[in-house]
């Protein structure tokens, strides 16, 4: 398979807050009509103008580069929702950016939908669009990050935000995905509750009430995750709980399982793309756990950690802020 590039755009913004849907009056009342609404999850389907570039391009190979991608990111899409999102109660509807589109030409469609995308670029929120390219030489894909929402289609402009969670893949993977469904799910449901100068009050909330579970589960950590500079020894001289370091496919496996043995560190970006918002999630059940990072511009902890990845910079500070404060210490 071909390479495949990721651009980190100097917009990028985690939580970027887009005014919408005056018409409802409040963010709480809103909120009741994504919560209440038949979802539209949004599917990624071949553009005919990349593969127009890709023939162009003469690179026949880019083309099951490209099918890849798209099998793959709705794969990851369709998984997390079936298994993990429990946010929405209305019915779960799967169609393309046309579909939907077309859909939408029926304004009174609109107000019967909430929609839930992955959009990259340049494409407005709720769209459902990436901006996957060819590179100049023809060998690769390339694209910005991926931003997640979950909304409503009928956009007036007014005063509650639409949320939006970004995240640093191309193509998010499982992992990336439920911990962006997460997000999205526990900051509406405090605005919900009128915490509006606290929307990270119900992810505190949770981390507060389930960290210690930490104690009877193996931490599973990316290798893509860590820098260069980190080995084994080093995780376990600051980190004195189990962990095991995996690859994407094998926490995959974990996750799929739901296996309550493991818990495992997502990561979302924020700021311009060098901020990093490290979670720690419950494989059974995509519960938060644990976090660390200034991926929300506010100070979690003790520390701000800003690499894309965890290094020896940072590892410390990441595994002092994840750490249950009753632990106990266990062999590895």
């Amino acid at each position: 398979m071909k390479k495949i590039k990721l651009l980190l755009p100097l917009t990028l913004l985690l939580g970027l807050f887009q005014p919408v849907y005056a018409q409802f009056g409040s963010r709480a009342v809103a909120i009741q009509e994504i919560q209440k609404r038949d979802l539209i999850v949004i599917i990624g389907k071949m553009d005919d103008k990349v593969m127009k570039k890709i023939e162009k391009k003469g690179n026949s190979d880019l083309t099951s580069t490209y099918q890849t991608l798209i099998d793959n990111f709705n794969q990851n899409m369709k998984y997390a929702v079936e298994n993990f999102w429990k946010f929405t109660t209305g019915q779960i509807i799967y169609k393309t950016v046309e579909e939907y589109q077309e859909l939408m030409n029926d304004k009174a469609n609109a107000s019967k939908y909430a929609v839930m995308c992955c959009t990259s670029g340049g494409y407005e929120i709720g769209l459902g669009q990436f901006d996957w390219q060819i590179d100049d030489k023809g060998n690769s894909m390339t694209g910005s990050v991926v931003s997640f929402s979950v909304t409503l289609p009928d956009l007036k402009g007014g005063n509650l935000y639409d949320y939006k969670v970004t995240l640093g893949e191309l193509v998010p993977g499982k992992a990336s995905l439920i911990c962006a469904m997460e997000r999205e799910k526990t900051w509406y449901t405090a605005l919900l509750k009128n915490h509006l100068m606290k929307p990270n009050s119900e992810s505190d909330e949770m981390i507060k009430n389930n960290q210690h579970n930490l104690v009877s589960k193996t931490l599973l950590i990316r290798d893509k995750d860590l820098g260069e500079d980190v080995k084994p020894a080093q995780i376990k001289a600051s980190y004195p709980l189990l962990f095991k370091i995996v690859s994407e496919d094998d926490m995959n496996k974990s996750i799929m399982a739901k296996d309550s043995n493991y818990a495992y560190v997502g990561l979302v970006l924020g700021g311009t793309g060098s901020e990093v918002h490290f979670y720690v999630v419950d494989c059974a059940d995509g519960g938060f756990l644990g976090q660390s990072g200034a991926g929300t511009g506010i100070q979690i902890g003790s520390h701000k950690i800003n690499p894309k990845k965890l290094g020896a910079s940072n590892l410390k500070d990441f595994c002092k802020d994840i750490s249950p404060a009753d632990m106990k210490k266990k062999k590895h």
